[in-house]
């Protein structure tokens, strides 16, 4: 996300792209880029942070992201909420 490219911990960064590479990894075909996220402002160890996380879960086949703290699709996305209104949320 690019706030959180932008302004967000290394921690927060990781777990940014852990949770991308839960939801949309799986099967195949993920192309993790923050391409449109990074301005003149953009910090460096933004983009390093990025990276370095895609380096810990970038191979398949991907079942899950290594971590415990990742919230399902289910729960934060509007079109697979249970009735895919994202009322819910």
């Amino acid at each position: 996300a690019p706030i959180t490219l932008g302004r967000g911990t290394r921690e927060q960064i990781r777990q940014e792209v852990f949770d991308a590479v839960q939801i949309l990894g799986p099967g195949g075909g993920l192309a993790l880029t923050p391409a449109e996220a990074i301005y003149a402002s953009t910090p460096w160890a933004s983009v390093e942070a990025v990276i370095d996380a895609w380096k810990e879960v970038r191979d398949y086949p991907i079942t899950a992201a290594p971590t415990s703290a990742s919230v399902s699709c289910e729960a934060t996305c509007p079109l697979c909420s249970p009735k895919g209104t994202g009322e819910e949320l």
